[in-house]
């Protein structure tokens, strides 16, 4: 049985906030929104999780899940820096772009479950815009996985119920918190090695993160 959480005016209602806490912790799977499209993710650290949400996309396990975290020390916390001056850029792309749509990508702290960071280690992690999603990453333990919630390949929904029917099987946690904006998905910036290289160009701009970084990402 799927527990249906309906939100009002941003708020997890107070009576439910604990099983919705509970079932995350537990390893459920969940369908949530973020400010672009629905998500699909749960616990990191849980073994597991990454084939269920590998069947429900129906997709290859080897593909890194995408992080949300609750705030930037959450997120930098996450992340094992190479160098001062990697971590540097790091906090400066987060001042500047947090909360929002700007997926950083680097090595990953040990803890998380297996086939939450790519096969060379790293991962993506970002704090999102919306108040909800990062509520719900607290409520996770600070990181949430949170990937479109989609099969792979088709697009990705604004819509709880579009979220729901599109994916290959059932989900233990129905987040429904109305129609999302829909837009571009974040940009994603791989850091290390002095200059960031961008590997996605989405709601933020390359302009954007080189007016905040002082000089261009790398192609």
């Amino acid at each position: 049985m799927v527990l249906r959480v309906e939100i009002h005016k941003d708020q997890i209602p107070p009576a439910q906030e604990a099983a919705l806490e509970r079932c995350l912790k537990e390893g459920g799977v969940a369908v949530f929104p973020t400010e672009t499209f629905y998500g699909l993710g749960g616990d990191p650290c849980r073994p597991g999780l990454a084939a269920r949400i590998a069947a429900l996309k129906e997709r290859s396990r080897d593909q890194a899940l995408p992080l949300l975290a609750a705030d930037g020390e959450v997120a930098a916390a996450a992340i094992h820096f190479l160098n001062k001056e990697d971590e540097r850029q790091w906090r400066q792309l987060a001042a500047a772009l947090w909360p929002g749509p700007l997926t950083l990508v680097a090595r990953a702290r040990p803890g998380l479950a297996p086939g939450v960071p790519a096969g060379d280690g790293s991962v993506g992690v970002r704090v999102p815009g919306l108040a909800l999603a990062r509520h719900l990453a607290q409520l996770c333990g600070g990181l949430l996985v949170a990937t479109s919630a989609n099969r792979s390949g088709e697009v990705a929904p604004v819509t709880a119920e579009a979220a729901v029917a599109g994916l290959a099987g059932p989900i233990d946690l129905l987040v429904d918190g109305g129609p999302t904006p829909g837009g571009h998905p974040s940009t994603v910036l791989r850091m290390g090695g002095g200059r960031p290289r961008l590997l996605r160009e989405g709601a933020v701009s390359r302009s954007r993160i080189s007016e905040v970084l002082g000089f261009p990402p790398a192609a």
